[in-house]
């Protein structure tokens, strides 16, 4: 992976080698329940965007990435004065998410996990 990883790399353990890796800073609010409200200028596709695993990966994180992350938070009513990791998988992916006690953001980690 050529590009550097997030700022906030130190809130997940991020494996090495990704082929591909999005993140992202997400507006997170909880009334009247956990909604991620992702922007498209706060987020970013490390490693080759127009690779397969690249398209995979956003492919999973719209169709249903997204709404398990939002479903676990839910679920852990997790605050967002909380500091603690959330996280959906599945068809061998991986989402993380952090409010990281900043009070309206989800900092968000995706990516295939690795064999």
């Amino acid at each position: 992976m050529p590009q550097p990883i997030p700022s906030f790399q130190y809130l997940f353990e991020i494996p090495p080698n990704l082929v591909a890796m999005w993140s992202a800073r997400a507006i997170y609010t909880i009334k009247p329940e956990p909604f991620i409200d992702i922007l498209h200028d706060r987020q970013f596709m490390y490693g080759e965007n127009q690779s397969q695993e690249a398209k995979d990966l956003c492919a999973w994180l719209n169709k249903s990435g997204i709404k398990g992350l939002q479903a676990v938070c839910k679920k852990v009513s997790l605050g967002p004065d909380e500091s603690r990791i959330v996280e959906f998988s599945g068809e061998g992916y991986i989402v993380r998410g952090n409010p990281n006690s900043s009070y309206g953001y989800l900092y968000i980690v995706a990516y295939r996990v690795p064999a």
